[in-house]
């Protein structure tokens, strides 16, 4: 990271921008970005050069907007967050040795950015392949957050599975292990390419029952990097593959 470089737009989402003051705070000798100085970099950025612009409260709204985001992102993670958030600076504050969940979150930062963005040239800054084993990563930790969530049980559907399965016999393992009375058919629909591998289904995620009879909570989701990720969403089609 300390060949980072790039500069931050005042047009970039607040997210991207979150994003990009993270990274630059990592990438900084002192691992530090005060607020300050990102408005007076601002300034010089506009292709005004004047200081004095009638906008100038337009700027500081939208700093503040990505330092909320930034503060937000600490309050919901806690000490899993890898930054210090203060009204005047960003810090970066390193993995620290029991903080499994800041290396998680590291991870899923950079995937983010696995494709260029608004605000951070990601793919030349990464390198991060269509195989890089960090997406094969992202998707078991995105997996695990779905347990987390659901207080329940995960599967990591998406293709290529683990245990090599084909989607029919994947399809099949699923019910079987949610009981929730459902059962594959066991064959392709009508018209159906014979060769699908996942139906856009990458996490089924469920809370178990005492009893385990039907009657599940079940949710299932999508897990996508880069420029997809915010407009990847489940396709009706893949909600029928559990209707067995």
């Amino acid at each position: 990271m300390s060949d980072f470089q790039g500069d931050l737009s005042i047009e970039a989402s607040v997210y991207d921008a979150a994003d990009w003051l993270e990274f630059r705070a990592i990438s900084e000798p002192t691992q530090t970005v005060r607020f300050r100085s990102l408005l007076r970099m601002l300034d010089i950025n506009d292709e005004t050069g004047d200081l004095h612009r009638d906008d100038d409260g337009d700027i500081v709204e939208t700093v503040n907007s990505w330092i909320t985001e930034l503060a937000k992102r600490k309050s919901n993670l806690g000490n899993s967050y890898p930054f210090e958030v203060t009204s005047d600076f960003v810090r970066y504050l390193g993995l620290g040795e029991a903080q499994e969940g800041r290396h998680s979150y590291l991870l899923c930062l950079i995937m983010s950015h696995a494709k260029n963005t608004d605000a951070i040239s990601g793919k030349d800054l990464f390198g991060i392949t269509p195989n890089d084993v960090g997406r094969k990563h992202f998707q078991l930790i995105s997996t695990y957050a779905a347990s987390g969530y659901l207080m329940g049980t995960s599967v990591s559907f998406g293709f290529p599975r683990l245990d090599g399965s084909n989607f029919l016999d994947a399809i099949a393992n699923i019910c079987d292990l949610i009981s929730d009375g459902a059962r594959s058919t066991g064959c392709h629909p009508a018209g159906a390419s014979p060769a699908v591998k996942d139906y856009k289904l990458d996490i089924i995620s469920w809370i178990p029952t005492n009893d385990n009879m039907p009657g599940k909570v079940i949710m299932a989701g999508q897990v996508a990097s880069g420029d997809e990720w915010r407009n990847k969403g489940l396709a009706n089609s893949c909600i029928s593959a559990l209707d067995g």
